[in-house]
């Protein structure tokens, strides 16, 4: 099990290295791991896509 924090960590370093294109980026590996049969690393690459879309949203209230 990848703990919650290392999920963030990589989702922080998708956005630094590919800025704008991060989000479909992660979701590419998603996609391809279920296209290999890898679920798991699948649904990790689901949690990294969702932290993305949770850092890179800029609609929400600013604090």
């Amino acid at each position: 099990m990848i703990r919650e924090i290392e999920i963030w960590r990589v989702a922080v370093l998708m956005v630094n290295r590919y800025a704008d294109e991060a989000e479909a980026n992660s979701f590419r590996r998603a996609e391809e791991r279920a296209a290999e049969g890898d679920h798991a690393g699948a649904a990790i690459w689901r949690r990294v896509t969702v932290a993305i879309e949770h850092l890179t949203d800029t609609t929400g209230p600013l604090i």
